[in-house]
């Protein structure tokens, strides 16, 4: 009978060869998520966000993409790229990131869009509705809730012009 000669190891160590194979088969592995687990499956790299951007998924209602790049907003493109956990969901047939968002009234596909805005666009127009915000907030505190039928008001049970209304937000 012939010797067998194999590569000897310490305790503890494996050759390279067994180590390389292990590393490459818990890479190929797919990640398992347990069911009811939270994911993340509009998560994106951080790289497709480029800096001074800021990204947001837009649905593709009618107009609403076209509404998106009149107001400054642009396409996130990247033929390679990887939406969600791991799983490609980008639709092939073009190199805009985007996903299945959920289905129209019709049944058909609804898709979302990766767009992308600059920072300074992003952070006036979360100034400008924080406005229309605090007009609203000014409204409730003064009990002058305003309305766009004038008739409404007088309907509206409000004790004292609103004195009794305490707010703090």
């Amino acid at each position: 009978m012939g010797r067998e000669t194999r590569e000897e190891a310490r305790p503890g160590q494996e050759p390279d060869s067994k180590k390389e194979s292990k590393a490459q088969k818990k890479k190929a592995r797919k990640q398992r998520v347990p069911l009811g687990r939270h994911r993340a499956k509009l998560a994106v790299s951080p790289d497709l966000i480029p800096r001074n951007k800021v990204g947001r998924w837009v649905n593709d209602h009618p107009g609403r993409l076209q509404q998106a790049e009149a107001g400054g907003y642009a396409f996130v493109e990247d033929p390679h790229a990887k939406v969600g956990e791991g799983t490609d969901r980008r639709d092939r047939l073009s190199t805009k990131i985007s996903c299945l968002a959920g289905t129209r009234e019709d049944n058909s596909p609804l898709r979302a869009y990766l767009m992308v805005i600059d920072k300074d666009l992003y952070d006036q127009d979360q100034k400008d509705k924080q406005g229309h915000v605090d007009e609203i907030d000014k409204a409730i505190k003064e009990g002058t809730i305003a309305s766009e039928d004038s008739d409404d008001v007088e309907h509206r049970y409000i004790p004292d012009k609103g004195a009794g209304i305490r707010y703090k937000p």
